[in-house]
């Protein structure tokens, strides 16, 4: 049988292929699928393996917990989520029976975490589920300021526990409410009690398929009407508010007064800004201003995040630090670093609190204390396992933020500038560095190495996080 131009070329290619697992040219699609789904599995077990060789293992545990989140919310129907606890409980016993089996224990140990992530988030669901308004309607609402947001258009957004919604039955009545209020008299306060006339709807949800989901976000803050009101809410003698709501009525008036002070130390949109970024409170920078931060790739700095939780707590340990080494007979006999970590993570509490508490803020106040703890016990600060304790309590105290862009793009960008840092520092150990140049030269390298810090620092942290921003936002920062 003659053969055609070629062939011997071609089977010889294949047989190749074959033997190093490549897809033979010329196969079908689902061949080609199931051939790159194969090298991907083989070059993450390969990634687990190498982890779990260097005692890095740990770093695995939040992967498969935020796993097993997102696979609970892509189930078709409710899971019964004491059964996944079960699940869960019966892995860590088998995990803890096979800790000297080199595969067994790390693979249940993951399967534990996974199981765990299932059942937080479906018990997260039965614990936050409440009542959600039908079909849209005009009602007289009361009930509690829980949270206000001032707009930079002059209105006013509110967050309000209800007491009473006219007209609905009891059972139905949704646990909060927000609505947006403009309108002349005295804006009510958090902790106020009020009475309102109010136009109030179902929460929206994506308004295109795979778009941003604010029904499910408004669900899990028990949230379940939507709308405006017709004027500025009125002040109405309800009793005393509920303990958490007077709780956050004291933050909030502290919060209140240091915005205040600020916008009157520094007006017009610097005054805005500073606030913003001290007390969270971003609602009156102007929308014209937002865009121009947005478009030019700053609008991280004003999510309170690593960048605002290190300055503070960075000044206050210097400053601790400065104070008690100038005093020479504390610095030779106490351990002064340590009390200056100590004021630095109470600093940080402070902060976080006045700040509003969002999920960069708290990822970032848990990556500050994992830190300076560490400096109380004498270890290593910033690596990968701490960024894997904080996701941890992050997704332990509110699963759901697995899916919110600010957990994936604050997660995404540390993550990102740990790895590329650690791996720079690898490389400068195995290099042995610069030792016996002068010191111009000295000086010149350390110089070139921050200003390149400072680029890599951005061009990482924003590759990472453009994905993540085209998916959720459809759009991308173009410089």
């Amino acid at each position: 049988m003659a053969l055609q131009p070629g062939a011997v070329g071609a089977r010889s290619r294949g047989a190749v292929a074959r033997r190093v697992g490549l897809p033979v040219p010329g196969a079908p699609l689902p061949v080609r699928l199931r051939v790159a789904a194969s090298h991907f599995s083989n070059w993450l077990a390969d990634c687990l393996r190498s982890d779990l060789d260097r005692g890095r293992g740990f770093l695995w545990i939040p992967v498969a917990f935020a796993l097993g989140v997102s696979v609970y919310f892509a189930l078709p129907r409710e899971p019964h989520w004491p059964t996944l606890a079960a699940l869960g409980l019966a892995a860590a016993c088998a995990a803890a029976r096979a800790r000297s089996a080199p595969t067994a224990f790390p693979a249940l140990v993951l399967v534990t975490a996974m199981l765990a992530g299932l059942a937080l988030a479906s018990a997260q669901t039965a614990r936050v589920a409440a009542p959600v308004i039908r079909g849209e309607r005009t009602v007289e609402l009361d009930g509690w300021v829980e949270a206000r947001e001032p707009r930079p258009d002059g209105a006013v957004r509110y967050i309000v526990r209800v007491r009473d919604l006219k007209g609905i039955d009891p059972p139905r009545t949704p646990a909060r409410v927000r609505f947006t209020a403009r309108g002349k008299g005295p804006a009510p306060r958090v902790g106020d009690g009020i009475a309102v006339l109010a136009r109030l709807a179902p929460p929206r949800g994506p308004v295109e398929p795979g778009g941003y989901d604010g029904a499910r976000s408004l669900f899990f803050e028990g949230i379940g009407a939507t709308g405006f009101s017709y004027g500025m809410p009125k002040a109405a003698d309800l009793g005393p508010a509920p303990a958490g709501i007077r709780l956050r009525a004291m933050v909030a008036r502290v919060r209140d007064g240091i915005g205040t002070r600020l916008r009157a130390a520094l007006p017009g949109e610097n005054g805005e800004i500073a606030a913003t970024l001290l007390v969270g409170d971003r609602g009156g920078i102007p929308e014209k201003t937002q865009d121009a931060i947005r478009l030019s790739g700053l609008g991280h700095i004003l999510a309170i995040s690593g960048l605002h939780m290190a300055l503070v707590a960075g000044t206050i340990f210097g400053t601790v630090r400065f104070v008690l080494a100038a005093i020479p007979g504390l610095a030779l006999r106490r351990p002064i670093k340590k009390w200056a970590a100590v004021a630095a993570l109470m600093a940080g509490l402070v902060y976080l609190i006045l700040s509003g508490g969002a999920v960069a803020t708290i990822r970032a106040f848990v990556m500050a204390a994992v830190a300076l703890l560490a400096v109380l016990v004498d270890r290593p600060a910033l690596t990968l396992r701490s960024v894997a304790v904080a996701a941890l309590v992050v997704m332990i105290l509110d699963p759901a933020a697995v899916l919110s862009p600010g957990f994936q793009m604050s997660f995404a960008a540390v993550i990102a500038l740990v790895a590329a840092y650690e791996w720079q520092a690898t490389r400068e150990r195995s290099g042995g560095g610069d030792r016996n140049a002068g010191h111009g030269r000295r000086v010149l390298r350390t110089a070139a190495l921050w200003m390149g810090g400072l680029a890599l620092t951005s061009f990482v942290a924003g590759l990472v996080t453009a994905p993540i921003g085209a998916l959720h936002f459809h759009r991308l920062a173009p410089l």
